[in-house]
């Protein structure tokens, strides 16, 4: 009913097997690993790391992955990531892909806070999708 209460799947599973609810069919979903396979030459994987220099300053990089090719199209570096930097980079990023040829229908990051909405915009003005990355260790998870 979306009233903000979060629930554990082995809650609702415990009520469902109480009240004699069989169990839902498979959904036709593909999994993570499905997903990128069928998908590989549209999807571009994106994520932040950091990198400590020998002055004790902290950069953090920016690097975007073509998952067909499984290069790397996009990688750029600065000690602020800020909201205006990181939307700039995916204008960027979108300019590269459309010299490279490359079909944008997917986005893959993180839910790191660094990705602002502005970047989620830029991707669906160009006709692409968010897909939220799997959190580590679950590629049973599936996009939404």
């Amino acid at each position: 009913m979306k009233l903000g209460h979060q629930v554990a799947a082995t809650t609702i599973r415990s009520i469902l097997l109480g009240a004699r609810i069989p169990r839902a069919e498979r959904r036709s979903e593909l999994t993570w690993k499905q997903f990128l396979a069928a998908h590989a030459e549209t999807v571009v994987a994106t994520d932040f790391f950091s990198v400590d220099t020998v002055f004790f300053a902290r950069l953090y990089v920016l690097v975007c992955v073509h998952l067909g090719s499984r290069r790397v199209v996009w990688a750029s570096s600065t000690s602020k990531p800020d909201s205006a930097w990181v939307t700039q980079q995916m204008r960027n990023l979108s300019w590269q892909l459309d010299e490279e040829g490359v079909d944008l229908r997917f986005l893959a990051h993180d839910r790191d806070r660094k990705f602002p909405a502005t970047f989620d915009e830029i991707v669906r003005a160009e006709g692409g999708r968010v897909v939220p990355d799997a959190p580590h260790g679950t590629s049973r998870q599936r996009p939404r």
